[in-house]
């Protein structure tokens, strides 16, 4: 079971993903021209389909990953081919056009 802290964290990682602040202005101007039940039907239509989204990807997410060989290490193993790379032709590729 998780503790508050690891639900809090979940809830600003959506929370930031998502960006209901910045999404209202855009909601606002392409559904002025519509009537207050058919804003309402938007929102709910938008915000059911955003949560069957997201529910997919958070049950099979690891599966779609582990799939394409990459995992939640695959940023480290990016860096460990790249020194491999380094070794090889002596060039670090993080330093290229400088001088």
């Amino acid at each position: 079971m998780g503790t508050l802290i690891d639900y809090v964290a979940t809830f600003i990682f959506f929370f930031a993903v998502i960006d209901p602040i910045g999404t209202v202005p855009v909601f606002v101007a392409v559904t002025r021209h519509r009537t207050d039940a058919e804003r309402r039907a938007t929102a709910i239509r938008a915000a059911a389909v955003s949560a069957l989204i997201m529910v997919f990807f958070v049950v099979a997410g690891e599966v779609i990953l582990s799939a394409m060989a990459a995992g939640r290490t695959a940023p480290a193993n990016w860096r460990q081919r790249s020194e491999c790379r380094e070794s090889r032709d002596g060039n670090d590729p993080g330093v290229r056009g400088i001088g």
